[in-house]
């Protein structure tokens, strides 16, 4: 098995690992968002292996996208969150979460654009920084989600 392959396999392994354990403990879709974010932070950590660092993130932002499309269909999402009175604590997961899914497509045009050598100095660096905020924003998403425990019970 190449290096790459086996650096992937063991990232996407751990991810798995961490969904699995956090289903035991949390509802099913906090535990995919603990595992999407386990893969991201893979995906960030192997920047240098490009090919890791483009699968990784791809999957990681196509499960987020997919979990966000998924609670609006099936619990109407955003009709909750205006019905809730949600308190600042969630709506910080709410709006930080919004805001990272949102900034997902500018970062993964522009990385696209890098993975085929079209971007401009200046595209590389919008892609590093609008990365860098988009993480934040998701970490701050993902640590306020367990805020959202009492709401979903």
């Amino acid at each position: 098995m190449s290096r790459q392959l086996s650096l992937f396999a063991r990232s996407c392994g751990l991810a798995l690992v961490v969904t699995v354990v956090a289903s035991v403990f949390l509802p099913f879709y906090m535990a995919l968002a603990m595992g999407s974010y386990a893969m991201m932070c893979a995906g960030l950590m192997l920047r240098s292996e490009r090919q890791i660092h483009i699968r990784l993130m791809a999957a990681a932002i196509a499960l987020d996208v997919g979990l966000v499309l998924t609670l609006e269909i099936q619990r109407s999402a955003v009709e909750t969150v205006m019905r809730l009175g949600l308190t600042p604590w969630q709506m910080v997961h709410v709006s930080s979460s919004l805001a990272a899914v949102l900034l997902y497509g500018p970062v993964a045009y522009l990385g696209w654009r890098r993975a085929l050598n079209l971007a401009s100095p200046q595209q590389r660096k919008l892609h590093y920084d609008l990365g860098r905020i988009t993480f934040a924003l998701r970490t701050v998403g993902f640590l306020f989600m367990f805020s959202m425990l009492k709401a979903i019970k």
